[in-house]
């Protein structure tokens, strides 16, 4: 009963709100980031560890109109194994998205379908003796879909983004003069509900918090050794799970 009462107050309150939503077309964001990352690796033991990044962005986004978005992000840490295996794992992206937004119930929600392209580069840095380091790199087409619901000092959101891969690769630090060709994933999604709070003292600035989680793989090696009777290489597929909360401000104008 006591759903169905806030669930009524809710409509009607949306139905007789004024347009909260900015009248701007241009948005800014910066974020600081932490990550719980799960990585498995293919026929090995399991790493789990902490990571800490950025992300920035910049979106034009005006009402009933083209959207277009170009970011980039970061992140870091040093996940461990139960057997006491250990690496550093660094995560890098940026991304180019287009689009268009659409509105309803007076401007109060925005829906945006996009797609674009996406550059992606992971580092594992494998603490053995030596230490060896793998290069993945990736390009990807993105296809998402982001809302916003604004209501009076806060301003709820969700996004849901599919990143299958183009042309993934993999070199190692020890064999710099070789370019291994890796499977392509298209196992790859990420989605995220982030809640902001519209700051009175400073005109046209948020602080919002983004919790969201990721999926994401990388593809078994098709690379051989070149001699009379070649013999595959073996670098098994990683599957990383990583739950991120980010906190960050956006400025709009």
């Amino acid at each position: 009963m006591k759903f169905i009462t806030l669930f009524l107050i809710f409509c009607s309150y949306s139905l007789f709100a004024e347009n909260f939503a900015p009248q701007t077309d241009l948005y800014v964001n910066l974020d600081i980031s932490y990550t719980r990352v799960y990585l498995k690796p293919q026929g090995t033991s399991h790493l789990k560890g902490n990571m800490v990044g950025m992300e920035g962005n910049f979106e034009y986004m005006p009402l009933r109109c083209f959207y277009g978005a170009l970011g980039g992000s970061w992140r870091y840490g040093s996940p461990h194994g139960m057997d006491d295996s250990k690496r550093n794992l660094f995560d890098g992206e940026i991304y180019q998205r287009l689009g268009y937004t659409f509105t309803f119930f007076q401007n109060q929600f925005l829906l945006t379908p996009y797609s674009g392209f996406g550059y992606r580069h992971l580092m594992h840095k494998i603490r053995t003796t030596p230490a060896v380091r793998f290069y993945y790199n990736y390009f990807y087409i993105p296809l998402g879909l982001q809302g916003r619901y604004y209501f009076p000092y806060v301003t709820l959101g969700f996004f849901v983004v599919w990143m299958p891969q183009i042309f993934p690769t993999l070199t190692v630090d020890a064999m710099k003069d070789a370019r291994w060709i890796t499977d392509v994933r298209y196992k790859n999604v990420r989605l995220g509900l982030p809640i902001a709070l519209r700051l009175e003292s400073v005109k046209n600035l948020s602080v919002f918090l983004k919790p969201s989680f990721e999926l994401w793989q990388d593809g078994q090696s098709r690379a051989s050794t070149s001699s009379s009777t070649p013999t595959p290489l073996p670098l098994p597929q990683n599957t990383y799970v990583f739950w991120e909360v980010a906190l960050g401000v956006e400025y709009t104008f």
